[in-house]
């Protein structure tokens, strides 16, 4: 194919791409909304955002959810929601799974105005 080019061994290949990711998060009688949308699908609770948005809508389709797994090796890896017992106990060769779906989410926390420290404690 004459418009591949052929790379030599002292060729470098640079590529660069720029991003502008904009979330604009509007919070309203006790919920949180991003980006304005008020449901991200069946298995993402409202005010979250799906990491990978590959469960999406699944659920409700007669679908199974999509969930990261391994199998059980001779190496130690293993994912953080599996305690060292579990993992102890399995069986080299056992499927080892992950929890899915992995939303993001905001949390607020209310900080009263009398949690806050006086002259009293400041001045002492």
């Amino acid at each position: 194919m004459p418009y591949l080019h052929r790379f030599g061994t002292e060729d470098k290949f640079i590529n660069r791409m720029t991003t502008h990711p904009h979330y604009e998060v509007m919070m309203f009688s006790g919920s949180a909304y991003v980006n304005n949308r008020r449901f991200q699908g069946s298995d993402i609770p409202t005010g979250s955002v799906s990491l990978y948005e590959m469960n999406v809508d699944r659920s409700g389709k007669g679908f199974s959810l999509i969930y990261p797994f391994m199998i059980k090796g001779e190496s130690f890896w293993t994912f953080n929601n599996i305690t060292t017992t579990e993992f102890n106990e399995a069986l080299a060769g056992t499927p080892l799974t992950g929890s899915a779906p992995l939303p993001a989410s905001l949390q607020r926390d209310l900080i009263a105005a009398a949690a806050l420290p006086t002259e009293d404690v400041v001045g002492s």
